[in-house]
């Protein structure tokens, strides 16, 4: 007989309950998921303007592929959303939006869209009018191992003020009452 010991903890430094017997056999898992990039972003419900949220706007769909790597089932997404002006700010300090996605077997190898509500949308401290939105999602498969992706190329502006004037003016002396300008 073999005496062995198996104490491990994940990468946050959670310690697991160590293995002192048994049979069977461990796997190691330290591989990071393949990388990725984030794909279209849009707006969703109401008036549907690409690269626009505005005052209609119920929702955001997020794109993104996912490998077939059997390790991300039981893994998960979790979606990250800045503000351009905060560029080089990295993107581990960047702010979630909405909880995790947790993978299943049917996401793997294909693509994944991600759906985020207006109301957790714009609940985020960083909504801000005028204000242009990019995104980006870290993928952690089952072992805990993380990638964050290469940012979408599709930026949301906000823009939830409806458009105004205050006068009109002629040029010409030549208009009278009722003509149409």
């Amino acid at each position: 007989a073999v005496t062995f010991s198996i104490a491990f903890s994940d990468s946050a430094g959670n310690a697991g309950t160590a293995l002192t017997s048994g049979t069977g056999s461990v796997t190691v898992d330290t591989t990071a998921p393949a990388s990725f990039t984030v794909g279209t972003v849009q707006s969703t419900g109401g008036t549907v303007k690409s690269g626009y949220w505005n005052a209609t706007n119920t929702g955001l769909d997020i794109t993104l592929n996912l490998a077939n790597d059997s390790t991300l089932v039981g893994g998960t997404i979790q979606l990250l959303v800045r503000q351009t002006a905060e560029s080089p700010t990295p993107w581990s300090s960047a702010t979630n939006l909405d909880s995790a996605y947790t993978i299943q077997s049917g996401d793997i190898n294909g693509s994944k869209t991600l759906s985020v509500t207006s109301t957790v949308f714009e609940g985020l401290s960083i909504f801000i009018e005028n204000f242009t939105m990019e995104f980006n999602a870290t993928i952690t498969d089952s072992a805990g191992n993380a990638t964050t992706g290469t940012a979408s190329s599709s930026l949301i502006v906000i823009d939830q003020t409806a458009p105004s004037f205050s006068s009109v003016a002629a040029t010409d002396d030549a208009y009278k009452a009722g003509d149409v300008i």
